[in-house]
């Protein structure tokens, strides 16, 4: 049973440690046409490292952007689609979507070619550009955010379209699904540079050491069932136990037998495992064999033996 428990974790575990390369290289292998964010199935997750989205300092979150205008100059009222707001270091899941897809309001993850990196802000505008290809104007949600560039009565504020991202269709990353603060920690760990490395050493480190008192274990019952069998050889031998030298031939006697015996046996298993799997082989040949033949009777030769059958 022991033993049998044994083998399932070692099973678990290097099942674990080839699905974590698996998913490792596949989302490396993402990451070069992602813009460097990491998709799986095309989903990111991803922590947001900055209050640029969350909650301004003593205000409520609204659902709606009002008061705010356009890129024209125009009066406009924007509805929050999807989270309110976003603190900073909370986690996020991103899908990725077609661009044609978005709406104004949503949060969308794209890729800032003047910050080099990825940014998570709302939509406020979409517009088409010259090329038929989408055009999305974005906005924090905080214009208080220490990301602003912009200080209004010694105070930083941002405000649109003054502080507006201007992301390309082909910068789109994807659309935040959902987010959550304790996720942001996991990913906080996840990322970090120690994470991987432990997360494989670990489970090769209990495989091993499991492995390690494995054969301790077998080593000494081995040594146990040899020193039980010398001494059960002495005793029937009837040899005096007062002579030293011939207590030692005895036992080198039967040491050796001892050897002798389990070397035929596992020659013996050997021979029987040997026997089974040529066995197995000449089965699969004949079921081979006999598929074949079936497969080569026609539908005529059951009609003719069928009515021969008949009275």
């Amino acid at each position: 049973m022991k033993k049998w428990v044994s083998h399932l974790i070692d099973g678990v575990m290097g099942f674990f440690i080839v699905g974590l390369f698996g998913l490792q290289i596949t989302m490396m292998i993402s990451e070069k046409n992602n813009y460097g964010v990491p998709s799986l199935f095309g989903y990111s997750f991803m922590q947001v490292l900055t209050d640029s989205m969350a909650k301004p300092n003593g205000q409520t979150t609204d659902t709606t952007y009002e008061d705010l205008t356009d890129s024209d100059g125009k009066a406009i009222t924007v509805t929050k689609l999807g989270p309110l707001s976003l603190d900073q270091y909370t986690g996020i899941i991103i899908e990725k979507a077609d661009p044609s897809s978005i709406k104004v309001g949503e949060v969308i993850t794209f890729y800032s070619d003047v910050l080099e990196a990825p940014v998570t802000h709302r939509v406020i505008e979409i517009k088409k550009d010259t090329d038929n290809t989408y055009v999305f104007y974005t906005f924090g949600d905080n214009p208080e955010s220490l990301t602003c560039s912009t200080w209004v009565n010694n105070k930083i504020a941002c405000s649109y379209p003054a502080n507006k991202d201007t992301v390309k269709e082909k910068y789109l990353i994807g659309r935040v699904l959902w987010h959550n603060d304790a996720f942001g920690s996991l990913m906080g760990v996840v990322q970090s540079s120690w994470f991987v490395p432990v997360a494989v050493l670990l489970p090769i480190t209990v495989i091993a050491t499991m492995s390690a008192i494995d054969l301790v274990k077998q080593a000494k019952a081995e040594t146990k069932a040899e020193n039980d069998a010398v001494a059960a050889e002495l005793a029937a031998s009837g040899v005096d136990l007062k002579d030293e030298k011939a207590v030692v031939a005895a036992e080198e006697k039967a040491r050796y037998k001892y050897e002798l015996t389990e070397e035929i046996k596992a020659e013996a298993d050997k021979e029987k495992e040997k026997i089974a799997k040529a066995m197995a082989k000449e089965k699969a040949r004949e079921m081979k064999k006999i598929r074949k033949e079936m497969k080569k009777k026609t539908p005529d030769d059951d009609k003719i033996n069928t009515d021969h059958d008949k009275p």
